[in-house]
């Protein structure tokens, strides 16, 4: 589970440009998600967000946040498992 200033990575290719990748760490955990910063560039929506080694997922990009500095919000990598073990439980389609 994520801490407050653990470490956190990211790759992407902002508004379609070359990848880039960056830095940066926790600000605060929220019940489904966390904040964190540098604030994300306009456009990686979706992109993970990984351990500081690059290793493992922990997060995908939500939103860019202007308050209080600016910031970025990620679903965390347990909200997504639950949702798509909720979706896994709605499916009535036949397999």
């Amino acid at each position: 589970a994520l801490k407050k200033d653990e470490k956190v990575v990211s790759c992407g290719c902002p508004n379609l440009t070359w990848p880039n990748a960056w830095l940066g760490s926790v600000r605060s955990l929220e019940a489904t998600a966390f904040t964190f910063v540098p604030e994300p560039i306009p456009g990686r929506s979706g992109s993970g967000i990984f351990d500081e080694e690059g290793r493992h997922i922990v997060g995908l990009l939500i939103q860019l946040d202007k308050q209080d500095g600016g910031f970025g919000r990620a679903v965390s990598l347990e909200s997504i498992y639950k949702y798509t073990d909720d979706l896994k439980v709605l499916d009535h389609t036949d397999t």
